[in-house]
C-alpha cells in the first residue's frame, strides 16, 4: 500500500474546516432574524394592538411572530392613523381614521429585547 504525501496547507485547511463544523454544531443552529414588511392578518394590515384597544405595540408584534413560528419580535415599526387594520387576537377590523398599523416587524427564534427600545415610527 502506497501513501500519498499531502501538502501541509491542505492538511491544515482540512483540520480548520472540521474544527469549524464541530464548533458550529456545538453552538446549535444559527437562525437569522426575518423581517416582514406590511404584515397582514386575514387580508388586512396588522393592527398596532394585539387585542381591541389593548396590549398595543410589542404585544401585537410578538403575537404576529409567534403565529409564524418565531419566538418573538425583536423590532417593529408602525404608522398612526392608517386604516384599515385587523386585530390579531379576536379578528376585529378597524376602519376608522384613528386605526394604527404595524408597517414592519422583525422576528427572531431566540432573541429577546427590552420592550422600551422598539417603538420606531415608520416614515410617512
Amino acid at each position: 500500500m502506497q501513501l500519498k504525501k499531502v501538502h501541509p496547507r491542505v492538511k491544515s485547511s482540512g483540520v480548520w474546516l472540521i474544527s469549524m463544523c464541530l464548533w458550529l454544531l456545538s453552538a446549535g443552529a444559527v437562525v437569522a432574524d426575518v423581517r416582514f414588511t406590511n404584515p397582514t392578518v386575514g387580508g388586512y394590515a396588522l393592527d398596532l394592538c394585539r387585542d381591541w384597544a389593548a396590549n398595543c405595540g410589542k404585544p401585537a408584534a410578538d403575537a404576529y411572530c409567534v403565529k409564524r413560528g418565531y419566538k418573538n419580535a425583536v423590532s417593529y415599526q408602525f404608522r398612526y392613523d392608517s386604516p384599515t387594520t385587523r386585530v390579531i387576537n379576536g379578528g376585529q377590523v378597524c376602519n376608522q381614521p384613528f386605526c394604527d398599523r404595524i408597517t414592519s416587524v422583525t422576528c427572531s427564534a431566540g432573541q429577546t429585547i427590552d420592550p422600551g427600545t422598539i417603538l420606531i415610527p415608520a416614515d410617512e
